[in-house]
């Protein structure tokens, strides 16, 4: 994950910014423009892919009204 955003004490969205882990495979990644980075929903009974396809899902936050 490389950011979170808390929606309540056990709930929080999180973005992921690569797909690969690995040093190589990323360089790859940004080298060919691979658009595989997503946001996730995490709860306890549940942890879902809720938006997808960006370039560098880097960072997340929330309105002051939800």
């Amino acid at each position: 994950l490389n950011d979170i955003v808390a929606v309540g004490p056990e709930h929080f969205y999180g973005t992921n910014d690569h797909y690969f882990l690995d040093p190589y495979l990323r360089s790859w990644e940004i080298y060919l423009g691979l658009a595989w980075s997503y946001v996730v929903y995490y709860s306890p009974s549940e942890v879902r892919v809720v938006a997808e396809g960006f370039d560098f899902a880097n960072g997340i936050n929330i309105s002051p009204d939800g």
